[in-house]
């Protein structure tokens, strides 16, 4: 299970099954608020973090093209991967959240 499924509402299963609306309309607008407090909450600081790490990544870069010595060079190696690696977190669970909300909206349940 996706962990993004959860924010999801998946308008053909609501549809299929017998709902009272105020039940419903309390369902999804607890469901966007919860949306609109994470992106609030999480929004900037990730953004900043990506910029950032995508900063050190450049320096880095810019370290192994001046020469450093081999343990220096080890040591920034190690820090690079670690630099791509969060990374790459913070873009998976991007594209998975795109993914759930394009596949929901496109009403393939």
């Amino acid at each position: 299970m996706q962990p993004f499924i959860i924010i999801v509402v998946h308008w053909r299963k609501l549809a299929s099954q017998h709902f009272d609306c105020r039940n419903m309309t309390s369902f999804i607008y607890f469901a966007f608020s919860l949306c609109e407090l994470i992106n609030d909450i999480f929004g900037l600081p990730v953004l900043i973090n990506f910029i950032s790490t995508s900063f050190v990544i450049c320096f880095l870069a810019f370290q192994f093209t001046v020469g450093v010595p081999l343990s220096a060079m080890v040591a920034l190696a190690c820090y690079m991967i670690c630099s791509f690696v969060q990374i790459y977190m913070i873009c998976s669970y991007g594209q998975q959240l795109i993914t759930t909300v394009s596949v929901s909206t496109s009403g393939k349940v």
